[in-house]
């Protein structure tokens, strides 16, 4: 079964995410590895949740998530519901 997906406009991300060239992407800069990594780990399960998987670098003190459809080679639905759900994760744990 294939999924169909929405696109949508850049400007109904959040702020605190870059939108450019059909990617969302956010940095955030955190005190140390060990919160990056629990942050990574959040993500995941939320991405599982969402079945849509971002990428993500992290290393000490900083994460970078990048959405985008791979589908579609843009921006969706899906990737604004789980933009939604990490800054959810982020606001609650950091």
């Amino acid at each position: 079964m294939s999924r169909s997906y929405v696109a949508v406009p850049d400007d109904v991300f959040p702020t605190t995410w870059q939108v450019r060239n059909g990617r969302a992407r956010r940095r955030v800069t955190v005190p140390d590895f060990a919160t990056a990594l629990a942050l990574v780990v959040a993500i995941g399960a939320a991405a599982e949740e969402h079945d849509h998987h971002p990428d993500i670098w992290f290393g000490w003190g900083y994460l970078e998530i990048s959405c985008h459809t791979h589908a579609t080679g843009g921006l969706t639905d899906a990737d604004l519901a789980l933009v939604t759900a990490v800054e959810r994760i982020l606001a609650a744990r950091w």
